[in-house]
């Protein structure tokens, strides 16, 4: 008894002999339990609100735009906007699909590489803009080198690996909040939260089964807990609810890459990193570099043959490497020699001649040439 006074005491003199210790001791655990609240705050507001959410992202994603060409800093700090604007979207995605259990069953390794890839995706601009800022080109080349190699890296481990077969860019796609989230759901568990009968056990009691199948006869009944009350009792069985985990998921699953489509992954895997080693080798201006990269993603898509078998976003993710092929006309050299003239005259000529197209053709005019110059908007694809 008289050790634990003693202590007590002890105690009691080193907290008032150093008070700003004990207050830094006692600080940053009661930052963290208040920061936990607010994370836990806006989770719930994102689950129940997501079309407040979406209006809200899309006020912020405009911000970008609006702050474009404003001043001398602009390209970077509208970059950082549109940036932090994809980052939240995917927090918010994240959040709403763990709120629907709309989660694909894949290992949790293979989960956090596609966010790395889409966080790397989404603020690569970002950082080749501040590079060449803070550091010049050469800062800039060397961690335009690391991104792309690291994103190379990902990517081997999840077609080796994980056989994810053909990657979408980015690889966690952004939620159709409008067909995917219900709003019968938010209102159902906002419903469910306020009313004081609601069984805490009635999740745990839906998930039982409604149906049984008799071992001799193999006739299918209805269990008593699934029965109706008497007036609403009909003869016919409840029709089996799939769950939103399992809706759809064949169509999510990876297709099995054989020979031929695995080595047109793998060529569109390697494609930056052999663009960037010919343009170290041959120089920016040269035409081998340009000549490199189309010929290894043409060859890639034609590897890829027959789209049928493929599953939708595999599909989808062919379409756009199709589509992106365009890109070829946008990037030096062939920008230089060939389309940036006849480009920049039919822009002029929309701007002074259409009425209201001025308003955005003009700045794009005046936005071309540091487009060109940010190595991840050319050929980032």
């Amino acid at each position: 008894m008289a050790m634990c006074r003693k202590a007590s005491l002890v105690d009691l003199i080193y907290v008032l002999s150093n008070p700003v210790l004990y207050l830094f001791t006692w600080a940053p655990a009661k930052m963290a339990d208040d920061i936990n609240k607010l994370i836990q705050k806006y989770k719930k507001f994102i689950a129940n609100n997501p079309d407040s959410t979406t209006q809200v992202e899309t006020i912020f994603r405009l911000g970008s735009y609006a702050t474009a060409g404003r001043f001398s800093d602009s390209p970077v700090l509208s970059e950082l906007v549109y940036s932090a604007s994809n980052l939240i979207v995917l927090l918010n995605d994240g959040i709403l699909r763990k709120a629907n259990m709309l989660s694909i069953n894949v290992p949790v390794s293979q989960a956090r590489l596609h966010t790395l890839l889409t966080v790397l995706e989404y603020v690569q601009v970002f950082i080749e803009m501040l590079a060449t800022r803070m550091f010049g080109e050469t800062g800039k080349w060397i961690l335009v080198a690391c991104i792309e190699i690291t994103k190379a890296a990902f990517r081997f481990i999840l077609l080796l690996k994980f056989k994810s077969g053909i990657q979408s860019i980015p690889p966690v796609p952004p939620l159709d909040r409008e067909n995917e989230v219900p709003k019968q759901n938010i209102k159902v568990r906002n419903r469910d939260r306020t009313d004081p009968s609601h069984h805490p056990n009635s999740d745990q009691k839906s998930k039982e089964p409604v149906t049984v199948t008799l071992e001799r006869s193999g006739r299918v009944i209805r269990t008593l807990e699934a029965a109706p009350p008497m007036e609403l009792r009909t003869w016919t069985l409840p029709a089996a609810k799939k769950t939103k985990n399992t809706t759809g998921m064949e169509d999510l699953m990876p297709t099995v890459l054989n020979k031929q489509r695995f080595t047109g992954e793998c060529l569109h895997i390697t494609r930056p990193l052999a663009h960037l080693l010919s343009m170290y080798l041959f120089g920016q201006s040269s035409w081998k570099p340009w000549l490199v990269a189309g010929a290894m993603d043409v060859s890639s898509l034609l590897l890829m043959g027959d789209p049928k078998s493929l599953n939708p976003a595999e599909r989808a993710e062919l379409h756009r490497r199709t589509v992106m092929l365009l890109y070829y006309l946008l990037r030096s050299p062939f920008y230089d020699s060939q389309t940036q003239a006849k480009i920049v005259i039919l822009l002029k000529i929309l701007a002074d001649n259409v009425p209201g197209t001025g308003i955005v053709l003009r700045p794009l005019l005046q936005y071309l040439p540091v487009w060109q110059k940010v190595y991840f908007y050319v050929w980032g694809s």
